[in-house]
């Protein structure tokens, strides 16, 4: 047992007092003459006797009140293995997570703990101290008073910021030893979901007295929006999409008939209806109409209660105006390329003499098909590396003619090898990389005895280019037909025939429209339609519509509908922007990523599904790890969401063993009067 106040202890020096009282209390006696004393010798002793017994219960009654009654004062405390200080100073965390908005029809297990949290404050001593803790902040360098407390405690409200249970049993840890504290009382009040719980990284402490409060969570069921993504890699206006969405059931029960919603731009485009098996999952297919040209916000949304912050998942996606390609080459039109380009609204195609390309325009194509150009000028060379460096994708056709030299320069700038010949060589394809991304969206799978394409007369590619440069064709004879060398953020391709047919047959076999459509796709893959608040801190936007690549250039992020921006650690290669999501954005829903006051383009953020699994420890599984963790002095208590009454008198209990001595003190001294006016 501990003293709050054990100076008062010394007041068990006044038990002298009743022994002094009646050990000097001599009492005077009457004198009577009888004839014979020898008749009253026996009863006189036998009285006697009983007096005395009588006198020593009544001090020993007298001792023990006054003994409870200083004691009473003291301030009795019981010191258990869950409790070991006397220190005011108290630590509250409070796991304002998403999973305490679950609860039942009393309320949510959130306000459940802030109301207990509230009564343990008015409660505590006048002068006692508290530190406040929740998952959005830090904890504060100084111990708060009761209204601050208070304060601080109403201020509190759901966050989707994460914190383990380990890292607030460290940060408590270390404010007793900064601060010097001899001992601290902490309530931790959590639902222990089990994905926060980490044993493991529990530190060792034996001076703060651990009370772990579960809040004990109701059968709640929860369907959540997972992800979603969209496969097709360019998408056009006034076209048909299919959206891909996950929905996950992470409850014991099945769910039926689950709504789900697509909306874009503020319009109901699309709506979905399934069954969803308990901890199971699907995905759905929902198509819609694309909207705008530019960029796009959308969101998902389905009803459940009473878990809602994963109800709803927002996205963006970029809708292309068309795929612009460029052939820089003879001034004669080529027929191949012009059939393949030219008669597809996908394509934006254009064509041009090496002696009348406008520079000016290079960037906002997505791909320049360089087609037996013989006249290639140090100026053009410039340009196209600049080009290709940004992102830019460049397709080499060589000239028929034994002109290389030209060639051969535009390819010593990319590092990309050189070519000689022609050789008459009859041969034919041998392999294609069909897991490269050239050929990853138009071919599943090439039969084995494939009419290739056959080559009567080809260039050789000489290997002496270096490293971020692979075969994706090559030939029967192991030499290189199509070769592809990343340069910078963009991508350079070069093949060994021209598109005549005197070369080959490329021109007109059914690989020529795969291969054209891959490099005109290529680097684009399935857009990444959304980011994760706390998990994706960084990611990338293509800028395909922002002119201004070149120089310093800042962008920022904000909500729409917000006039707050926050500007992210960024760095810009060409059309793709690197940055960091700022700790700052916290909340779910559509954000602008702005240039000088205008929109480049714009991003969907959400909060992780890691608190949607409604996966918790019990009180006895607790009791358990906790027995194996390095905390010496540790207590688990259940609290259900109409059981605060009751904790917080059981909490009170065990600090008002003075009543009881109280009440120990009231019983001696009834007794002693019992003795006094019983006992003749």
């Amino acid at each position: 047992m501990s003293f709050t106040h054990p100076e008062i202890l010394y007041g068990l020096f006044a038990l002298l007092i009743p022994v002094i009282v009646h050990l000097f209390n001599f009492r005077r006696y009457k004198k009577y003459y009888f004839s014979n004393v020898a008749l009253l010798r026996e009863f006189s002793f036998e009285t006697k006797r009983k007096s005395r017994l009588k006198h020593l219960l009544v001090m020993i009654l007298r001792m023990l009140a006054l003994a409870a009654l200083v004691i009473a004062f003291a301030g009795p405390q019981t010191k258990t293995d869950n409790t070991n200080t006397t220190n005011k100073t108290k630590a509250i965390y409070i796991d304002n997570s998403f999973s305490m908005e679950a609860g039942d029809r009393n309320g949510r297990l959130f306000d459940h703990a802030i109301a207990t949290a509230r009564q343990i404050i008015k409660q505590s001593e006048r002068d006692a101290e508290f530190l406040v803790l929740d998952n959005s902040g830090f904890l504060s360098q100084r111990a708060f008073n009761k209204d601050e407390a208070l304060s601080k405690i109403d201020a509190l409200k759901i966050s989707p910021k994460h914190k383990t249970i380990a890292a607030v049993v460290e940060d408590f840890k270390m404010f007793v030893a900064q601060q010097n504290i001899e001992g601290l009382s902490s309530f931790l009040f959590s639902d222990f979901q089990k994905s926060a719980f980490d044993i493991v990284n529990f530190p060792s402490d034996s001076l703060v007295s651990w009370n772990f409060v579960r809040m004990q969570q109701q059968s709640a069921n929860n369907i959540l929006i997972d992800s979603c993504w969209i496969e097709e890699p360019v998408i056009l206006p006034k076209k048909i999409n299919t959206l891909m969405v996950r929905l996950r059931n992470v409850s014991e029960k099945n769910f039926p008939k689950a709504a789900l919603k697509l909306f874009i731009n503020g319009h109901n485009k699309s709506v979905a209806e399934t069954d969803l098996p308990a901890n199971g999952s699907k995905i759905l297919k929902m198509q819609f109409s694309t909207g705008k040209e530019g960029w796009n916000s959308a969101y998902l949304e389905i009803e459940d209660y009473p878990i809602s912050f994963d109800d709803k998942l927002y996205f963006s996606f970029f809708v292309d105006r068309k795929i612009n390609v460029l052939t820089i080459g003879s001034e004669n039109d080529n027929k191949y390329l012009k059939a393949f380009f030219a008669t597809d609204s996908v394509f934006g195609f254009e064509q041009s003499a090496t002696n009348s390309i406008n520079y000016q325009n290079l960037s906002s194509k997505q791909l320049i098909i360089l087609n037996s150009a013989e006249d290639i000028s140090s100026g053009l060379i410039s340009e196209l590396k600049k080009y290709v460096n940004k992102g830019g994708k460049l397709f080499i056709f060589p000239s028929g003619s034994n002109k290389t030299n030209q060639l051969n320069s535009l390819l010593s700038v990319f590092n990309a090898g050189k070519i000689s010949g022609p050789n008459k060589t009859e041969t034919r394809v041998k392999g294609v990389k069909l897991k490269n991304s050239l050929f990853s969206n138009a071919i599943e799978k090439i039969p084995e005895n494939a009419d290739l394409p056959v080559v009567f007369e080809k260039f050789n590619i000489k290997n002496n280019y270096t490293n971020k440069t692979e075969t994706l064709i090559s030939l029967v004879n192991g030499d290189v037909f199509l070769l592809k060398k990343n340069y910078g953020s963009g991508i350079l391709y070069l093949i060994a025939v021209p598109l005549d047919p005197a070369y080959s047959n490329l021109s007109t076999h059914s690989l020529f429209v795969p291969l054209m459509y891959g490099a005109s796709i290529e680097g684009k893959g399935s857009q990444q339609l959304f980011s994760t608040i706390g998990k994706h801190k960084k990611t990338t936007i293509a800028l395909e519509n922002t002119q201004n690549t070149n120089g310093d250039f800042v962008f920022s992020l904000r909500k729409t509908g917000s006039l707050k921006e926050v500007i992210p650690p960024q760095n810009l290669k060409g059309k793709v922007l690197e940055f960091t999501i700022p700790e700052q954005l916290d909340e779910s829903g559509i954000y602008q990523l702005m240039l000088s006051d205008k929109q480049e383009a714009l991003l969907g953020l959400n909060y992780d599904r890691k608190e949607s699994v409604m996966d918790f420890y019990s009180q006895t599984e607790l009791e358990k790890m906790l027995n194996k963790s390095k905390l010496k002095h540790f207590r688990v208590m259940e609290m259900q969401s109409n059981s605060q009454e009751k904790f917080i008198n059981s909490l009170e209990n065990e600090s008002r063993l003075w009543l009881l001595f109280i009440i120990f003190a009231l019983l001696f001294l009834l007794s002693e009067i019992l003795v006094l006016r019983l006992w003749k």
